[in-house]
């Protein structure tokens, strides 16, 4: 059975692998005989010139640490703030009926239009970046901590303070497990919405950073740039995203899975 899901996992890898090599080698073809004018679709050659110049010049290694430590930073203050306010929601009733109005309301407005007041309140620098991607992600962590802790089974709670258990025993052994769980099961969603606040932020009063090579690219009218910008946004978002997703198969190894 092992073998069987192998060799169909490798198939689809393979198969995925031919279809951006074709969408690569159609590109590459459509821009070189003129079919499309370069300056409106770039070519691969010139996309991979691009990312050499930047990797010779010890640039892209600067702008890259430069959005990762602005989504981490964001990310990590999002997580713990909007883990608090979940868990003070889910475990409240005062504040559910008061809070949960207003958390409602701010996660479905657009958050990042929030960015000119940061930039008014703390400046152009790094300060009102991660504040850009606290305010996107601190939402999101606070309505699915609030819905994990909401959801855990009442039977639950109530064997447990049958049997003697105190309110620490309760958070320890009842509610920090779905907090994380909760937290876990999000992350790779939540990173992908950070991450476009961090490229957000960048956009504007700054010089390094991959959101601030987008912008250069359309400044200058260069879509290679742009398109450069792209590959190495997609090859850290995939490495986020296996990152998280192993972290959190060996947090849930003790659930039972289908496969």
């Amino acid at each position: 059975m092992a073998r069987v899901l192998n060799t169909q996992r490798l198939t689809m890898v393979a198969a995925q692998v031919a279809v951006i090599l074709a969408a690569i080698a159609a590109w590459h073809y459509v821009s070189r005989l003129g079919v499309v004018d370069q300056a409106f679709i770039g070519s691969p050659a010139g996309v991979v010139d691009r990312l050499w110049s930047w990797i010779v010049d010890g640039s892209l290694g600067r702008h890259m640490l430069s959005t990762l430590g602005i989504l981490l930073a964001g990310f990590l203050i999002g997580t713990v703030a909007g883990g608090a306010l979940g868990a003070w929601i889910g475990l409240s009733r005062t504040a559910h009926d008061v809070v949960e109005p207003f958390l409602i309301f701010f996660n479905g407005m657009p958050r990042l239009i929030l960015q000119p007041f940061f930039i008014i309140w703390l400046g152009f620098g790094v300060a009102s970046k991660i504040a850009l991607v606290v305010a996107v992600i601190v939402i999101l962590v606070a309505v699915g901590i609030a819905n994990a802790l909401k959801d855990i089974d009442k039977d639950l709670v109530s064997n447990v303070r049958i049997l003697g258990g105190n309110r620490w025993e309760m958070a320890w052994n009842v509610y920090l497990p779905s907090l994380t769980l909760a937290i876990v099961a999000s992350a790779r969603t939540n990173i992908g919405f950070a991450f476009q606040a961090a490229l957000v932020a960048e956009f504007v009063g700054t010089t390094s950073g991959l959101g601030y090579l987008i912008v250069k690219g359309q400044n200058l009218f260069d879509v290679d740039t742009i398109w450069a910008a792209l590959v190495v946004v997609v090859a850290l978002a995939s490495l986020l995203d296996y990152l998280i997703s192993r972290i959190e198969t060996r947090a849930t190894r003790w659930m039972p899975h289908a496969f």
